[in-house]
């Protein structure tokens, strides 16, 4: 599905799910978004409240560790897409994002549980769900 916006962009904007800062009025105000989709050149935001958010803004992403000026070039319901008018600065990054298989996570998974200390009994497997969880 195509929107008018689409198809202006001067590069295709993977999916992400990020969070964010907009930060105005030279630092002096800021909100969290959710940064959904995000490129070299802009990104589409998605915030709370937008009716107070300015043409120009400075988005602040920690887990990638950058700052960028931004322009707000649409704005529809509560998300708005912008264009990075500045280049990234760098900043130092809140952790880094490691992403492991589901094959990865069952053996080392499966690697802690065989694992015991010294002189002590190895834990039985458990047999009921824990909290929270369903059967």
């Amino acid at each position: 599905m195509n929107t008018s916006h689409d198809i202006k962009r001067e590069q295709r904007r993977p999916r992400t799910l990020k969070q964010g800062f907009v930060m105005y009025e030279r630092g002096l105000r800021s909100t969290a978004c959710a940064v959904r989709d995000l490129s070299e050149t802009g990104a589409r935001l998605q915030l709370n409240d937008i009716a107070d958010l300015p043409a120009t803004f400075e988005l602040h992403v920690p887990l990638d560790g950058f700052k960028v000026t931004c322009e707000r070039r649409w704005r529809k319901g509560t998300e708005c897409g912008v264009q990075f008018v500045s280049p990234k600065t760098m900043t130092k990054m809140r952790r880094m994002q490691v992403l492991d298989t589901p094959e990865k996570l069952n053996l080392a998974s499966a690697q802690n549980d065989n694992q015991t200390a010294p002189g002590s009994a190895p834990r039985p497997k458990r047999t009921q769900p824990g909290f929270g969880r369903r059967l």
